[in-house]
Order: C-alpha cells, then structure tokens, then sequence
C-alpha cells in the first residue's frame, strides 16, 4: 500500500516545515531536527512493518487451525 512516497513527501517539506515550527535560534541545528523526523518516520514504518507481519501470521495460522478443527469431523465421517 505505501511505497514510499510519503517518506520522499517528507523529505521534500521538512526545511519548510521546521523553518516554520522552530525559533530563529534553532535554525543552525535544522539538519538535526530533520533528520530525526526523517528517522522517527523510517524507524515507525520498519516497526509497524514488523507488527503487521507478526499479526498476519498469527491471524492466519488461528484460520487455518479452526479450518483443521472444522475439517476432523468431516473426515471422520467420510473414513466411518
């Protein structure tokens, strides 16, 4: 679904956005701040990559479970 684009997206305002967010004192450090935000951004999309992952095996191991809970009767029925 995400691509990327919105990390590019990112990339593309972030100057803008912290010359706009921060004081005029702080505008020697933008390059820090950016690339915190950047990080913060990359490092929650690998997280949640991982979250999702993790979730997608355990919801599709649990269905395919009561799928062969579901099917044991059955096949003892046609073996009988």
């Amino acid at each position: 679904m995400f691509d990327g684009s919105e990390t590019f997206a990112l990339i593309l305002v972030v100057g803008a956005a912290l010359h706009q967010l921060l004081e005029s004192s702080q505008f020697g450090h933008i390059h820090v701040y950016a690339c915190t935000v950047i990080g913060i951004t990359l490092l929650g999309w690998g997280i949640g990559g991982l979250l999702g992952q993790f979730s997608n095996v355990t919801v599709a191991f649990s269905f395919i479970d009561i799928l062969g809970f579901a099917m044991v009767p059955l096949l003892r029925q046609t073996k009988g």
